[in-house]
C-alpha cells in the first residue's frame, strides 16, 4: 500500500469526522490541523459550491489550496509592512532591500500560481467556452430611440 502524503492524511481525518450519510447533508468541515486563517479560507471556499461538489478526492487539493492561499495572504501582509517601514527611495538605492522585496514578490507569485492551479484542478474557476460567440448588443444611436 503506498504511503499517504500529509494532505491525504488530513483528508482522511475530514472523512472520519463525517459519516457517509452526513456528507450528503453537510458540507465538509475543516481539519483541525489547519490554522485559523486557513479555516476561514476553507469555509469561504466550501460555502461557494453545492454540498456534493467536494468529493473525497478533492479534499486533499482543498487543504493544499487553503494552505497556499493563506501563505499568499501572509506574504502580501509582509510586503505591505515592508513598504510602510521603508521609504521607496531607500528601497531603490539599497540592493539588499531591493533583493528582499524581489524575493517576497517571487514567494507571492509562487503561492498565487499554486493556489490558482489547485483551483483550476478542483473546478473552482469557470473556463470560458472557446466555441461560444460573445453576445453582441445592438446599440442604437440616441436619435434612433
Amino acid at each position: 500500500m503506498p504511503r499517504k502524503n500529509t494532505y491525504q492524511k488530513q483528508a482522511d481525518e475530514v472523512e472520519l469526522n463525517s459519516t457517509t450519510a452526513e456528507v450528503a447533508l453537510k458540507r465538509p468541515t475543516a481539519p483541525k490541523t489547519l490554522s485559523a486563517e486557513e479555516r476561514v479560507i476553507w469555509k469561504e471556499t466550501v460555502s461557494t459550491r453545492p454540498i456534493e461538489f467536494f468529493t473525497s478526492d478533492k479534499i486533499p487539493q482543498l487543504i493544499a489550496y487553503c494552505k497556499h492561499s493563506a501563505s499568499m495572504n501572509h506574504f502580501y501582509k509582509v510586503r505591505a509592512t515592508f513598504y510602510e517601514y521603508y521609504n521607496i527611495k531607500d528601497i531603490a538605492t539599497d540592493k539588499n532591500l531591493l533583493k528582499q522585496l524581489n524575493d517576497m514578490q517571487l514567494m507571492i507569485n509562487r503561492e498565487m500560481k499554486s493556489a490558482s492551479d489547485l483551483a483550476k484542478d478542483m473546478g473552482l474557476t469557470v473556463k470560458p467556452d472557446p466555441k461560444a460567440k460573445p453576445e453582441t448588443v445592438e446599440e442604437k444611436e440616441p436619435w434612433e430611440q
